[in-house]
This record gives C-alpha cells, sequence and structure tokens, in this order.
C-alpha cells in the first residue's frame, strides 16, 4: 500500500512538472516591450509631472491592450475591434484594468495601484491648476500608492547614498515597479491559471531562469537608479 501511494505521489509530480514546464516555457517565449518601456521611462526623467503622469499611464494601458489583444480570442464577430474600439466593453482604461481583474489576470495590489495612477493622470489631464504632484489634490494619492520600492531603499548599496525620493521621484519609481508587476501579472497569472499551476512556482529564484522578465527589473532598476543619482546631485549643489 505504501510502495502504491509512493509510486502515485512521484506520477503526481511528474503531471505537474510537465505543466509546470509547459507554464515556464509559455513565460520565457512571451514578448515584452521592452524598447518601448525603455524610451518611456527614459523620456519621463525630462517631462513636467504633468507630462510624466500621463506617460506612464499611457504606457501601462498601453501594455493591458497590448497583452489582452495577444489572450484573447479574435475570431469573434467583428474581431477584436468590436470590443476595443467605440463604446465597446474594452474601450476605455477602467474597463480594461477591471476586466483583466476580474479574470484573476492582475492580483488585487496591481488593480488598486493601477487605479490610483489613472486617478492622478485623470486629474492632471482635466485640472489645469494641478500642475505637479506637490499639489494636495495628488501627492495623497501618490503616498497611497503601495510602497514598491521600500525593498530597494534598504539595500545596503542604496542606504550608503543618503538620499531620500522626493514625491516625484517615489511617483516615478513606484510606476516603474508597477509597471513591471503588471507584466509579470499579466504574463504569469494567465498562463498559471490556464494550466492549472501555483504562479509562485512558475517564476523560480534563479536569475536566468526568465530573461525577458530580468530585462524588464534591469529597466525598473535603471530606473530607479538614475532618480537616486539625480537626487544626491541636486542635494549636493
Amino acid at each position: 500500500m505504501q510502495e502504491r501511494e509512493e509510486l502515485t505521489t512521484k506520477v503526481a509530480k511528474a503531471i505537474y512538472g510537465v505543466q509546470l514546464n509547459r507554464v515556464r516555457e509559455e513565460v520565457r517565449a512571451m514578448e515584452i516591450q521592452h524598447g518601448k518601456i525603455a524610451r518611456v521611462l527614459e523620456e519621463i526623467q525630462t517631462e513636467t509631472d504633468r507630462s510624466a503622469a500621463i506617460l506612464l499611464f499611457a504606457l501601462m494601458d498601453d501594455t493591458l491592450i497590448f497583452y489582452l489583444q495577444k489572450f484573447l480570442n479574435p475570431n469573434i464577430k467583428g474581431g477584436l475591434a468590436s470590443v476595443f474600439e467605440g463604446s465597446a466593453m474594452l474601450s476605455t482604461a477602467h474597463s480594461r484594468i477591471t476586466f483583466a481583474a476580474m479574470l484573476y489576470w492582475i492580483s488585487p495590489e496591481t488593480y488598486s495601484n493601477l487605479n490610483l495612477v489613472r486617478r492622478i493622470r485623470n486629474i492632471f489631464a482635466h485640472h489645469t491648476e494641478v500642475r505637479d504632484l506637490n499639489h494636495s489634490t495628488v501627492s495623497g494619492i501618490v503616498h497611497s500608492l503601495d510602497k514598491f520600492e521600500s525593498f530597494v531603499l534598504e539595500l545596503p548599496s542604496v542606504k550608503e547614498l543618503d538620499v531620500k525620493l522626493s514625491i516625484r521621484g517615489l511617483f516615478i519609481a513606484r510606476c516603474a515597479l508597477l509597471i513591471v508587476r503588471l507584466i509579470r501579472d499579466l504574463v504569469v497569472l494567465r498562463a498559471s491559471i490556464a494550466n492549472h499551476v501555483d504562479p509562485n512556482d512558475v517564476v523560480s529564484d534563479a536569475w536566468d531562469e526568465q530573461p525577458n522578465l530580468k530585462q524588464l527589473s534591469y529597466l525598473a532598476a535603471d530606473t530607479i537608479t538614475a532618480l537616486l543619482e539625480k537626487q544626491k546631485t541636486e542635494l549636493a549643489i
């Protein structure tokens, strides 16, 4: 009896391993628009707070559209245009965020933070008196964003810089890391659900296992490093 249980366990693990490897291969092969992300993250460094907020949310929304159009079946009457254009069900950023969350393709944390950035973007777009992130209308929302950057600021090499990010720096850092989280969610969660595996098993701790996600992390890290260096330079003047 015990031998049978042990054999059954081995077979079950083998079945799960096949499913897990399938998901890992799918994630490894998934396209990530590294060039576009890099361009926007570089461009916002010299933009006003208003322009930076609008660009960053546009990048997040473009990312959602990119993956939703990859994952959804285009062979429906009217094609994808029938759900993305005009006043269709996925024609707004809010509806796209909600749809992805309903399918569990993004985590509750990603869903909440995307909506906060969307609010900031809308305030800048529709209120001329709000010119920068220090304005009380948006500064509170920035501080409500999850502190994605906290683990970075706790690194000894970062602590040695002895700098504190401005509210602009916090906003950009949190958005850069939110973009990483958004893409990781969309790429990993959907594939994990479809193949009935734990998403935590998909992306292992091995740094080189997923080169496309690794490169994405580099882009966010480079953005945060640039912010810290700029902040330190400004303090030295």
